[in-house]
């Protein structure tokens, strides 16, 4: 009430509450819907319906700190630390209508902030400048493309300034990278792209045109080794350490594990990966590559001639292998880790936690392993005077 007395805009969805729950409610909830009620007749009290909030707000005229433009469902949340002067807004492509490594999604999020704009790497830590956005008076607008299930932070430095010239309009997504620098009084843009679909746009209009690398290389002929991690003979006697055993197995392409064989359908642990590739490619020129396993289930580690790579984004594995590729043969090593689902399914009704049996269904069973091609994709390094 004191809020609304004091001006501050208040919308109340579906119709005011008429039930309290708590403290005193059989005399307090008569003084509760008289209090609200009381209120509704301000001008900058508003009652709309529960359905369509999104568009009960707009025709009220209040917009949304970020609007988000694209081709499936993107949520948002803000955050703000005063202290540093920077806002942070986390983006979750929402694909809970897709299978397993599909609901990739493009669009674009137009915040309505000013600063320097930041993306910001949960997984490995890296803060990184966006280059490629569009300006006005009041909001930025940031074009993105998220894996199914992905969510990324992008912040905005409020006590920063960019230099003049420093950043595109635009860059293809094909470009894994991009970094500027001041070199003699102007500014360069260094982009490590791929097979780019469009054009660079800079902020004065001019379209450049990215040459062509290598095509990428699918990897075939794994070795993949299944540590099975199985219950103790004796859980009484052992309750902390799992029996272990391994298989071998071929593969020309990979699979889940439940395909592979039917040995391997109420197994869990971990699938160590091995195989080989050649470099530099025969089929083009490269100056580094990228190493792309798609979405991963559940977590993976990986290794390119024995250096191990930063932790993987399961949602879009994806990290530079650039600085660590040889001539010749190279060595592509990948550990995945399961969940504890399909080795409970012959054993859930015995299992007993606080002293109770498990009450649910038997575990629905889940393919494990690497079930995406995995994939070198070649790239060249541009520099741009901008």
């Amino acid at each position: 009430m004191e809020w609304a007395h004091a001006g501050l805009p208040i919308i109340i969805s579906g119709g005011l509450p008429q039930n309290l729950t708590g403290y005193n409610a059989s005399g307090g909830t008569e003084y509760v819907r008289f209090a609200l009620a009381s209120i509704t007749q301000l001008d900058n009290v508003h009652i709309v319906p529960y359905d369509n909030l999104a568009a009960s707000l707009t025709a009220l005229g209040f917009s949304p700190r970020t609007s988000v433009s694209a081709d499936r469902i993107w949520y948002t949340y803000w955050r703000e630390d005063a202290n540093d002067s920077v806002t942070y807004t986390y983006i979750y492509n929402d694909a809970f209508d897709s299978e397993f490594g599909e609901g990739a999604s493009t669009g674009s999020v137009t915040f309505e902030t000013t600063g320097v704009p930041y993306l910001y790497d949960a997984w490995i830590g890296d803060v990184s400048p966006i280059l490629g956005y569009q300006q006005t008076n009041v909001t930025i607008t940031v074009p993105l493309s998220l894996a199914g299930n992905q969510s990324v932070i992008v912040a905005f430095h409020h006590n920063e300034t960019t230099a003049s010239g420093t950043r595109v309009s635009s860059l293809p997504d094909e470009v894994y990278s991009a970094s500027s620098q001041a070199q003699y009084g102007s500014s360069q843009l260094t982009l490590k792209a791929g097979n780019a679909s469009e054009s660079v746009l800079l902020s004065n209009g001019t379209a450049i045109d990215l040459p062509t690398p290598a095509a990428p290389v699918g990897l075939t002929n794994w070795t993949l080794v299944v540590e099975s991690w199985s219950p103790p003979s004796n859980l009484y006697a052992d309750q902390t350490q799992a029996a272990k055993a391994n298989t071998t197995y071929h593969l020309n392409n990979l699979t889940a594990w439940n395909d592979i064989s039917d040995s391997l359908r109420n197994i869990s642990g971990r699938g160590f990966y091995s195989t080989t590739f050649t470099w530099p490619p025969q089929n083009g020129s490269a100056d580094g590559a990228m190493l792309s396993l798609g979405a991963i289930f559940h977590t993976a580690r990986a290794w390119v001639n024995g250096h191990q790579l930063p932790p993987l984004d399961p949602t879009d594995a994806f990290a530079d292998i650039g600085d660590y590729l040889v001539s010749g043969t190279n060595n592509v090593e990948i550990v995945v880790s399961t969940t504890l689902g399909n080795v409970l399914r012959p054993i859930y009704k015995e299992i007993v936690s606080s002293g109770t049996t498990w009450l649910g269904i038997q575990p629905v069973e889940q393919g494990y392993g690497l079930l995406q091609p995995v994939t070198v994709l070649p790239y060249k390094t541009v520099t741009i005077n901008l």
